[in-house]
């Protein structure tokens, strides 16, 4: 969740400076999912003692369901550019 709300917030920001701005931040935050997923794959199942497979799928659903649900918080953000 924090990954999450760290990629909404540079996405929220990058929005309010102008187009490039919006596909550096939505870029890097696709970035900083993967590398969160392939952290927690090799360092995070280890050390809590999970599955791989399930922890893994859980944690790649979850966000890319809150990925495909951003565009909503984003539309309802004052201010946000409008593409």
């Amino acid at each position: 969740m924090i990954v999450q709300a760290i990629c909404f917030l540079g996405l929220w920001l990058g929005a309010r400076r102008a187009r490039q701005g919006f596909l550096a931040a939505w870029a890097g935050g696709i970035l900083a999912r993967l590398v969160a997923v392939l952290v927690f794959g090799v360092w995070g199942v280890e050390a809590l003692g999970l599955r791989k497979t399930p922890a893994l799928l859980a944690m790649v659903g979850v966000l890319f369901l809150l990925l495909v649900l951003e565009p909503v918080g984003f539309a309802r953000t004052p201010g946000a550019a409008r593409a």
